[in-house]
């Protein structure tokens, strides 16, 4: 019997989405980004403006909420 259970695509993407963006963030990929006092994220990539609701966390890193980009 597998101990892994296969990967639904509906379920992973959103995260998937969240955490490249979240790497983005980090490691400086965004350009024009702006934290909102109402706990929302905006940047840009390349042509593609994004927005999302979170927060800078520690070291630097940030948290964004799970289906809100």
């Amino acid at each position: 019997m597998s101990t892994h259970e296969p990967l639904n695509r509906a379920s992973t993407s959103p995260r998937v989405l969240r955490q490249l963006c979240e790497a983005l963030l980090c490691e400086g990929w965004a350009a024009e980004m702006q934290i909102h006092r109402d706990e929302t994220v905006s940047w840009c990539l390349r042509q593609t403006h994004f927005r999302a609701r979170g927060l800078r966390g520690a070291f630097g890193r940030y948290r964004l909420q799970g289906g809100s980009i």
